[in-house]
């Protein structure tokens, strides 16, 4: 359970993300490329919906606060699942 934190940790967190999608673009493996390219789509995501939360903590109107607060628990879930099933690539290629 650890190892999964700790890569969750650094896909979201650090530039790992671009660290394999440049590497792999260097040495021609497309399919890390692809991983890489989808790790940095998560994270985009993941970057946008806090960002759209601060709209929230700013924000005076109930219903703008709900319609943006259920979108960003749908960009988070959507990230979130981006993210494991990558995560299972990443795994048994190493």
């Amino acid at each position: 359970m650890s190892a999964v934190i700790s890569k969750i940790y650094n896909i979201y967190f650090t530039p790992y993300p671009y660290i394999i999608y440049n590497t792999s673009t260097r040495q021609g493996n497309m399919a890390w490329a692809g991983i890489g390219l989808g790790l940095i789509n998560s994270q985009r995501l993941f970057w946008g919906a806090n960002a759209a939360i601060m709209l929230v903590i700013y924000n005076q109107n109930i219903y703008f606060d709900i319609i943006l607060l259920c979108t960003c628990g749908f960009l988070y879930i959507s990230s979130f699942i981006k993210v494991m099933n990558l995560i299972k690539y990443l795994e048994i290629e190493r």
